[in-house]
């Protein structure tokens, strides 16, 4: 069980009541999931106690697996496809109007919480990545936001085991979240340096 819990220093981290300050990188492996043993014991040697990823797939569970033999955590990523084409090679997906793409990603993104769940890496859910950067306009933005406010509560009622977030770009989406998605735990925030 991961919570997060306010003192007063303010927010820590807690998995299953000891406080856990995550020493992480994010985590698409040197050469796929055959190194995935050999990756997480080099990063645990490093001093790494928590790994993200940015969605599911085939090689969730072997690096779940792994991380958990060397003692890692995983933010594990839940995907979701963004307004427009960006540096992820994600298309363009159109979150006014395409219910039925809303409803597929809302049904994949459940079945891999409940695939997950109960794994002992799992540290947090992460849905999205610079989702509401790479949307087009404000209308496209708020659309995007009140889907993931659905995507988060329904998220909740598989798993209340495990904080969910949001990643984005810098502090962009921070006014969207703040104001259309209030059931999600934490925010993620990627800062890219010149």
């Amino acid at each position: 069980r991961t919570t997060l819990v306010k003192g007063e220093g303010g927010w820590s981290l807690q998995v299953d009541g000891r406080p856990h300050v995550a020493k992480g990188v994010t985590f698409s492996g040197s050469a796929g999931s055959a190194a995935y043993e050999q990756d997480c014991a080099r990063l645990a040697a490093l001093g790494v106690n928590t790994l993200r990823t940015w969605g599911v797939g085939p090689q969730t569970q072997p690096l779940l697996d792994a991380a958990h033999k060397h003692g890692l955590k995983v933010l594990v990523g839940l995907w979701m496809r963004h307004g427009q084409p960006g540096a992820e090679d994600d298309d363009s997906f159109d979150y006014l109007t395409d219910t039925a793409g809303m409803k597929k990603q809302r049904e994949d993104t459940l079945e891999s919480v409940r695939r997950y769940k109960d794994h002992p890496a799992v540290l947090a859910w992460g849905v999205g990545n610079e989702v509401i950067l790479n949307s087009p306009s404000d209308a496209a933005k708020e659309a995007y936001a009140r889907f993931l406010e659905g995507v988060v509560r329904d998220i909740k009622k598989v798993d209340d085991a495990h904080p969910v977030i949001s990643v984005d770009a810098w502090v962009l989406a921070v006014k969207w979240w703040e104001k259309l998605v209030p059931s999600l735990d934490a925010y993620g925030l990627n800062v890219y340096g010149r």
